[in-house]
């Protein structure tokens, strides 16, 4: 049994924004303003005026929306700088602007009808929260899930050996029907499919034993792991 006390992707990404926030940000502007609402509909009462008072409903859905806006800002924000494609930037920045917009919109409504919004978003910090209780109990058997993995007798594999063979100018249909008709013979006759993939006259002189081998390497699929976490904590 190994317990791993890992800060995660979004863990981390919510750490980053999330550390100033204050949990009591929401209930503090609700609170305040059920207080406005009460007391401008009691002045209205005893004056008779026209002046509009906002529903505690109203009130109640601006201060979730301001909420969730800054969510969607902070979220983009992340995107920007930790996107690992130009696509993933590009859509942080969509985020950013749109919301952004959609917040300076809301605050100036709110504050012609005296509404109080929130000054940082309670669902970022329950998230954290959350994320903190989960990953802080985490604990990982490695044992077991490589025993799960073997359950497949290799079949795991499959994707990578069609890859393996497409770039050694194989063509996609033949690729498919040489992985396909080998897996299919695990699945009902059992075996190991990389025993059976050695065999295949057809894979075997498309590739050799070290690129077979390669293609069964666990350590393939794990080989940027480093890297990922690397480009997380810099």
């Amino acid at each position: 049994m190994k317990r791993l006390h890992l800060f995660g992707i979004g863990l981390s990404f919510l750490v980053a924004f999330a550390c100033n926030s204050s949990p009591d940000s929401v209930k503090e502007a609700q609170k305040a303003n059920d207080s406005t609402v009460d007391s401008l509909s009691k002045k209205q009462s005893v004056t008779d005026s026209s002046t509009a008072v906002p529903s505690k409903q109203d009130a109640d859905f601006m201060v979730k929306a301001a909420s969730g806006g800054m969510l969607e800002v902070e979220l983009g924000k992340l995107a920007q700088s930790n996107g690992g494609r130009q696509g993933v930037k590009d859509f942080g920045a969509m985020m950013v602007e749109d919301h952004g917009k959609g917040g300076e919109t809301l605050k100036s409504l709110a504050a012609s009808k005296r509404i109080v919004l929130p000054d940082s978003s309670a669902t970022l910090d329950y998230m954290l929260a959350k994320t903190t209780s989960l990953l802080d109990t985490l604990i990982v058997y490695p044992e077991n899930m490589l025993k799960n993995m073997n359950l497949t007798r290799g079949l795991v594999f499959s994707g990578q050996l069609l890859l393996a063979l497409t770039q050694k100018g194989v063509s996609r249909e033949d690729a498919y029907a040489w992985t396909q008709r080998n897996a299919m013979k695990v699945w009902d006759e059992g075996g190991d499919y990389k025993d059976l993939v050695t065999k295949d006259a057809d894979i075997s002189s498309k590739l050799s034993p070290d690129e077979i081998a390669r293609v069964f390497d666990i350590g393939y699929y794990l080989r940027n792991v480093e890297k990922v976490f690397q480009r997380l904590f810099d």
